[in-house]
């Protein structure tokens, strides 16, 4: 072999050799344990470095499983909150008709009305998923399209199913509202949906119902 190129050629084997080695012994060292510290939550809204942190505009809030609403701004004013609604439908559908992980749950057959609910949000811009009379949609499949998409006429065909009428959907969620302690949350007669601005609630109120949303909506991911 040539003098000059082994010259070149053994400082980059042993470089090699080297990292070979090093990556070796590192994937071969023992990972120490590490020891678990408790969470400790705390509020303060009265400390002025956390207040100037809430947005100029709008209104805020934080909170955790387990310990509620932490913090909030001062100016909680019921505002229409859209398709948030949609996550008390949800809450309100399981209550009524539970399912465990892996579960479909019954066949709903959609019907003429549901389509006309369909073309009734098409035509004002809503969000939807299509229907279609005598099509069979299992009950997990319908609560994916209320959430994932945000369909609002899934909303309404779910309400109507589990509770009869848009107005006995809306006692109940009124009703479970102030149960979870949101005192500034009303829900509308006129929709399901949330796409009616008469459903109003605060960002303290959303918290809470946010939740109750983790808690007990983890069927809908894992599954």
């Amino acid at each position: 072999m040539n003098s000059k190129r082994l010259v070149y050629l053994l400082p980059a084997g042993l470089l090699v050799l080297f990292l070979l080695t090093y990556v070796l012994m590192a994937f071969l060292k023992p990972v120490p344990l590490l020891a678990a510290a408790p969470v400790v939550l705390k509020s303060n809204t009265n400390s002025p470095d956390f207040a100037n942190h809430w947005p100029l505009t709008g209104e805020g809030a934080v909170g955790a499983i387990g310990y509620g609403v932490l913090a909030a701004s001062n100016n909680q004013t019921p505002q229409p909150t859209a398709s948030v609604a949609k996550v008390m439908n949800a809450l309100l559908i399981l209550k009524q008709h539970p399912l465990q992980v892996g579960e479909q749950g019954p066949e709903l057959t959609m019907t003429s009305n549901d389509l006309d609910l369909y073309n009734s949000y098409v035509a004002k811009d809503g969000s939807v998923a299509r229907v279609t009379p005598g099509e069979k949609i299992t009950e997990y499949q319908l609560l994916q399209a209320m959430l994932l998409p945000s369909a609002d006429n899934i909303a309404d065909t779910l309400a109507v199913w589990t509770y009869g009428s848009i107005d006995a959907y809306a006692k109940a969620a009124n009703s479970e509202a102030q149960t979870l302690g949101m005192t500034n949350t009303e829900f509308s007669t006129a929709d399901a949906s949330g796409y009616a601005p008469g459903t109003i609630s605060t960002a303290h109120d959303l918290v809470l119902l946010g939740e109750q949303f983790v808690k007990k909506l983890v069927v809908l991911y894992v599954a």
